[in-house]
């Protein structure tokens, strides 16, 4: 953590020269502009500066996935806020702290984190990552993660301010920082290997957007005061004023960033009372509020000790209680619906009829179970929070009438306690992102397929991040302020879904374009919009898809060819149904 005399340090040295401007400014003066101006400018500046930490912290987890560690979002938030106080540290040094959190929080060498997932692949999020067998390797990738984030803190300032300089005709200190940046670019270009480029270039474009909305900080401040000074000059002069003060290595590049800054702005013609007022507010609006964020997020976790343990117990038993509350009602029932209606259609199509046996993988409150129920199949469903099957139970018993409840069981899809062939069709709604990696989704799929009898479907429903739009939302912000992920999921792509021995991938569906947290009101002026897109070949990048796999028949005898109408599931073809675009193969 941030040491009192480091703190104490930093503090008087910026406070000096800040005495120093306003009273070389004539403190009466400044003091005027500051009591007339000060409302108008704190909250856009504010926001900006949220922004940018906002932006930051979607590129941490973003470095720290890349890296193979997979933290909840949740505690890596934590850790990255906490980290905002080392900017206090003379050279950054106090960053080591993150290493050290981001340690902590890593699993053992056996890949264990305690904690257990809905699949029931106990601690599986961690298991096949390069993190496994050793903390000390995760230590040093969390280090290259703290090292990352200001090496492209420098490339992007550099980038932003050049392409803001030449803009505004200041080809010399454009060229200087254009120089700088490119080189720093190239050389990650050409030092990483092919397959990071595309990586590189979106943790790259995150940097230079973060420090964009960091640059128009100043100008927002000078806008208030109705200083004529352009969005091109603010973003250039805070850049490079920015950078210069991290090149001191001083402690927030105190007392260096503002005079830099005020120099700058003076240069531009701005009165010194005003360039005073504009370099102390930005920075009180900008550092001052950052470090202050750090320092609250550092206490937070020395009080709750929020990295003193794993997390223990089911994540899901834990949520069972408000689970039903994490998400919207109208959203809930409407993709309820969208994929009750879905099965179906494939199970009448399949000649799967009314009465044949169902099997939930995942049931969670058992909304699926009822409603299939309810359509006359004969659904058993299974999961591994207690909390959640008590829950489906109770809804079950309220939508059974006079017949009995549908059955529950406390199971894993990783080991489903059936015989072979037991049921008609099996499902997994949104459980194969927990089951922990690639590998283990393929296991599923293969536990699912020898539970089925052959002829018998297997809908493997999940939410589809091919859309990058969707894949920033589920990856990086749903988990801040929903609890149902945790932000490790390995999400799986309709493109290339799971396979297994003995299924045949018939098709995938694609439906959904509107997010849950889309009001009401909205759903029915842009329902026909939404089912434009998805018959459209925009289709891919909906919210949510279907994988639908059928159970082949029993394998011919040795040296029999296979039927004439089984299709490899690589040959594509492509259907349509219930207004939904699928893409897929036949079986």
């Amino acid at each position: 953590m941030v040491s009192r005399g480091s703190l104490f340090l930093v503090v008087a040295i910026g406070g000096v020269c800040s005495v120093t401007w306003v009273l070389l400014a004539e403190a009466g003066l400044v003091w005027q502009q500051a009591r007339a101006a000060v409302p108008w400018l704190a909250l856009p500046a504010v926001a900006l500066t949220l922004a940018n930490v906002l932006l930051r912290l979607i590129r941490w987890q973003f470095f720290l996935r890349r890296s193979g560690i997979r933290l909840p979002m949740r505690q890596s938030a934590g850790i990255f806020v906490a980290g905002l106080a080392m900017l206090l540290t003379p050279a950054y040094a106090g960053e080591g702290v993150k290493t050290w959190l981001v340690g902590r929080a890593q699993p053992d060498a056996t890949g264990s984190t305690g904690r257990r997932d809905r699949s029931g692949n106990g601690e599986a999020p961690f298991k096949g990552s390069p993190l496994k067998g050793s903390r000390m390797k995760g230590w040093a990738r969390a280090t290259g993660t703290v090292l990352a984030e200001r090496l492209f803190d420098a490339i992007a300032l550099c980038l932003v301010g050049s392409s803001a300089f030449f803009l505004a005709g200041e080809t010399a200190w454009g060229g200087t920082l254009g120089v700088a940046g490119l080189l720093g670019a190239g050389t990650m270009w050409i030092v990483l290997p092919r397959q990071s480029w595309g990586h590189l270039a979106v943790a790259l474009l995150i940097s230079v957007l973060a420090w964009l909305c960091g640059s128009l900080t100043l100008y927002a401040v000078c806008r208030g005061m109705r200083l004529d000074v352009t969005p091109l000059q603010a973003i250039g002069t805070y850049s490079a004023s920015t950078l210069l003060g991290g090149l001191t290595l001083l402690p927030a590049g105190v007392g260096v960033v503002g005079t830099a800054m005020l120099i700058k702005l003076q240069g531009y013609g701005v009165p010194l009372q005003q360039a005073v007022l504009v370099a102390v507010l930005v920075r009180l609006l900008t550092v001052w509020l950052t470090a202050a964020l750090g320092v609250a997020g550092c206490w937070r976790l020395w009080w709750g000790q929020r990295l003193a343990a794993p997390v223990t117990g089911s994540h899901f038993d834990a949520l069972a209680a408000d689970y039903a509350e994490q998400l919207s009602a109208t959203a809930r029932e409407r993709v309820v619906g969208r994929k009750v209606a879905l099965m179906l259609r494939a199970l009448r199509e399949g000649a799967i009829a009314p009465g044949a046996r169902l099997l939930d993988a995942g049931c969670g409150h058992g909304w699926y179970v009822t409603a299939l129920a309810g359509a006359g199949y004969r659904v058993t469903g299974i999961d591994l929070a207690p909390g959640q099957l008590a829950a489906a139970r109770a809804l079950s018993r309220g939508h059974a009438g006079g017949s009995p409840p549908c059955p529950f069981a406390t199971a894993s899809v990783l080991a489903l306690p059936f015989a072979p062939g037991t049921f008609d069709a099996a499902f997994a709604v949104n459980l194969l992102h927990h089951a922990g990696n690639r590998a283990a989704q393929d296991v599923a799929l293969a536990e699912l397929a020898r539970a089925v009898r052959p002829g018998g479907l297997i809908f493997v429903h999940e939410i589809s991040t091919v859309n990058p739009l969707y894949r920033l939302y589920m990856a990086y912000l749903f988990p801040l302020w929903k609890r149902i992920d945790l932000g490790t999921e390995f999400w799986l792509d309709p493109r290339r879904p799971p396979r297994a021995p003995g299924v045949a991938l018939d098709q995938v569906l694609y439906y959904t374009f509107l997010p849950d947290f889309t009001p009401r009101g909205l759903y029915r002026p842009l329902g026909p919009l939404e089912a434009w897109l998805e018959r459209s070949r925009w289709a891919p990048y909906a919210a949510h898809f279907t994988a639908v796999y059928r159970r082949r028949p029993e394998p011919p005898p040795a040296g029999r060819s296979a039927p004439s109408g089984a299709l490899s599931p690589r040959l594509p073809v492509v259907a349509k149904a219930m207004g939904a675009k699928a893409v897929g193969a036949r079986a």
